[in-house]
C-alpha cells in the first residue's frame, strides 16, 4: 500500500453490521506499561520475530482488531438523524482501544481511530527487544546532527515514539541515558515526547514512582 506525500495511508473499508452499536470506550489513564515479547501469552501465536504492532501496516493492524461502529448524530436540525459513523477499534492481542466519533464520515472516523490506536499502542506496549536493538535504521534516518526530524502527523511518528519509550524504559526513565543511546540530544528526545502529551505524562509518572525529579 502506498502513502501520500504526508506519510498518511488512504482510508480502508471495514465491514461492520448495523447491530454493532456500543457505549463510549473509557479513556486509558494511569496505566502501567505492558511489556510484550515474542514468547509471551499476549503475543498469541508465539511467532519468532514478533514486532511491535505500530510497525504493522494499516491493513495488518486492522486484521488484528475488533471493529465496531456507533450511531452518532447526523444532519437534520433539532430532530437529527442517527448515522452509524463512529468507529471503535480494539487491538485483540493487547486490549488497547481507540475511537473516533467526531466526523460525519465513517471513512474519516476510521482514519482517525487508526491513528489514535497506533499512538496508544506506542504509549502502552513496551518491548525490551526493541530497546536492545535501538537505534533502529528508521530512527537513524530521522536523526540529523542529533535532531529528530519527523512530523507528529507522519506514519513514522508512532514508531519513533514507541522506540523512544522502549529505550527510556530500559534506561530507568533517564532521558540523558536514553538520548545517548539514541544518538540525539536530550532536549530533542523530550520534544518528541511532548508532541504526544500522554507520552510526556508517562515519563513523569514513571520517574515519580522511582522517586526521581519530574521533567518540565
Amino acid at each position: 500500500m502506498t502513502r501520500d506525500d504526508s506519510g498518511n495511508h488512504p482510508p480502508i473499508e471495514m465491514n461492520m453490521t448495523s447491530s454493532e452499536t456500543t457505549e463510549s470506550l473509557k479513556p486509558l489513564e494511569n496505566f502501567e506499561p505492558v511489556e510484550i515479547e515474542p514468547q509471551t501469552p499476549l503475543q498469541g501465536s508465539q511467532i519468532q520475530g514478533w514486532k511491535h504492532p505500530v510497525l504493522l501496516s494499516h491493513e495488518q493492524l486492522l486484521s488484528e482488531c475488533k471493529a465496531r461502529r456507533q450511531k452518532t448524530s447526523g444532519p437534520g436540525g433539532q430532530h437529527r438523524n442517527k448515522v452509524e459513523t463512529g468507529v471503535f477499534l480494539k487491538h485483540s492481542p493487547t486490549g488497547v482501544e481507540a475511537q473516533a466519533t467526531e466526523r460525519r464520515s465513517q471513512a474519516e472516523n476510521q482514519s482517525k481511530a487508526l491513528k489514535r490506536l497506533r499512538l496508544q499502542l506506542a504509549l502502552e506496549i513496551r518491548s525490551q527487544q526493541s530497546a536492545l536493538g535501538a537505534p533502529s535504521p528508521l530512527w537513524k534516518s530521522r536523526v540529523r546532527e542529533q535532531k529528530i526530524v519527523v512530523s507528529d502527523e507522519h506514519f513514522d511518528f508512532p514508531i519513533l515514539l514507541s522506540e523512544a519509550l522502549d529505550v527510556l524504559a530500559e534506561n530507568a526513565w533517564e532521558p540523558h541515558r536514553a538520548a545517548l543511546q539514541l544518538d540525539c540530544s536530550t532536549s530533542q528526545l523530550i520534544k518528541l515526547l511532548k508532541k504526544f502529551p500522554p507520552a510526556f505524562v508517562l515519563l513523569n509518572q514513571q520517574r515519580a514512582r522511582r522517586g526521581l525529579e519530574k521533567w518540565k
